[in-house]
């Protein structure tokens, strides 16, 4: 009986211990929500797109109320270099958050068009694959018209005066790309894809590392509660 209440006693020990580090971690973690919550929307942040490896398209602050922009080509570069060299802290740059989305998470998505755009996630992700989307738009605009034979090089030439950069075009086409998955998964599935290794956020801070080991019954709470709008 002695040895039998010497354990429970320990395991009431390891218990209590428990319950304060769950609290502690609990506690820390919600405080970087809160932080989160309220700098995502006006502090730099960057969101890259990866497709096996390269970094093919991004766009910077997604989360604020202005426009976003997107990363140049030049910056897809550097960050590339960077990338290449696990030089996370040199990704992140200046930015709050820097969030890497995996091509690979798109492809088990429904393939439905985004309301109001005319485009489907297949085709969406085949132009982002390409090397060149500006041409992609300039051929697209070029079938859209009817022009006579001896007027076809001049209508490309104004044609793309108006074509937005090849940046430009890859950054809206990943947001697009995004709006397809929250309409065809609901607002929770950048969880859903962290938590499979997909998107991967720097730094990492302990609002994200809650929500990785966290258990999926804790998880599935939280996402009930965003696709309510309770959250």
């Amino acid at each position: 009986m002695g040895i039998i209440s010497k354990t429970l006693k320990i395991l009431s020990i390891i218990s209590l211990i428990l319950v304060i580090i769950i609290s502690v971690i609990g506690y820390l973690a919600l405080a970087d929500a809160k932080e989160f919550s309220q700098k995502t929307g006006t502090e730099s942040n960057m969101f890259l797109l990866v497709d096996q490896g390269h970094i093919i398209a991004g766009e910077r602050n997604m989360m604020h109320n202005e426009s976003p922009t997107p990363v140049t080509l030049d910056e897809m570069d550097k960050y590339q270099k960077l990338l290449d060299n696990k030089d996370y802290a040199g990704l992140q740059e200046d930015n709050y958050k820097a969030l890497l989305f995996d091509m690979n998470m798109f492809y088990s998505m429904a393939d439905i068009e985004l309301e109001g755009t005319g485009f489907n996630k297949s085709q969406i992700i085949a132009v982002l694959k390409t090397r060149n989307a500006t041409n992609w738009m300039l051929d697209m605009a070029m079938s859209k018209i009817n022009v006579p034979p001896e007027l076809k090089e001049q209508a490309i030439v104004e044609i793309s005066k108006n074509i937005p950069t090849e940046a430009e075009i890859r950054g809206n086409l990943f947001m697009m790309l995004l709006g397809i998955a929250g309409k065809s998964r609901g607002p929770a599935f950048i969880i859903d894809e962290y938590r499979a290794g997909n998107v991967k956020v720097y730094p990492e801070t302990m609002m994200f590392q809650f929500i990785k080991y966290a258990p999926q019954r804790v998880i599935d709470v939280v996402e009930s509660k965003m696709g309510a709008g309770t959250v």
